[in-house]
């Protein structure tokens, strides 16, 4: 009886072990999507910018300035919903 239990729990205890490797591989397939998309929508609005250059120029310092103020609300809203989890 004892034997079977430990083997049992042995099992279980493998099948979490695969179960966490699984997560922890989806984990960095996703952050290196996010990654890939973060750095493919840079280059776009990068592009967009040297195209349109002629055209917003004279705005482009209030442009800065409101990506620098949308940015900074979104870094300070994740941080804290991060600080709220822990």
């Amino acid at each position: 009886m004892l034997d079977s239990f430990s083997r049992n729990c042995s099992i279980c205890s493998n099948q979490n072990i695969l179960i966490m490797n699984n997560k922890e591989k989806l984990t960095k397939a996703k952050y290196a999507e996010w990654q890939a998309s973060l750095f493919g929508a840079c280059v776009i609005a990068f592009g967009l910018g040297v195209l349109l250059s002629e055209w917003f120029g004279s705005i482009a310092p209030v442009l800065i300035l409101i990506g620098i103020v949308l940015h900074a609300w979104g870094m300070y809203k994740m941080n804290q919903r991060n600080e709220k989890k822990d």
